[in-house]
């Protein structure tokens, strides 16, 4: 028979509230502070300090990194429209980009 563990416990709901987050955009990577303690994320570029609140776990530190600069403009803008933001969004999947072309430009090639 094969043997299964259950993954279970704290770090795992908070992935997966980790994943519900406050973030308007679909294009992203979300680190926690722990993550960013012992990874250094400045050559990614610019990174957003935030706080995602959850019910029973609290605030949770986060850092935010857009690979594209448009999205993090769209995301940090404090004089959002729903007209300015559906603009914004239509204009950038039009240009959208493979998950492999991403993977190359972002080194997260295996």
């Amino acid at each position: 028979m094969n043997q299964f563990k259950e993954i279970a416990g704290q770090d795992v709901i908070l992935a997966h509230r980790l994943m519900k987050n406050s973030i308007g955009v679909s294009e992203y990577m979300l680190f926690t502070k722990s993550f960013s303690e012992i990874m250094d994320l400045n050559p990614l570029g610019t990174i957003e300090e935030r706080i995602e609140k959850y019910d029973g776990l609290g605030s949770v530190d986060c850092s935010v990194f857009y690979p594209d600069p448009e999205l993090y403009q769209l995301e940090t803008s404090k004089k959002k429209s729903w007209l300015g933001d559906t603009f914004r969004m239509m204009k950038y999947f039009m240009r959208s980009k493979s998950k492999s072309e991403l993977e190359k430009k972002y080194n997260l090639m295996r």
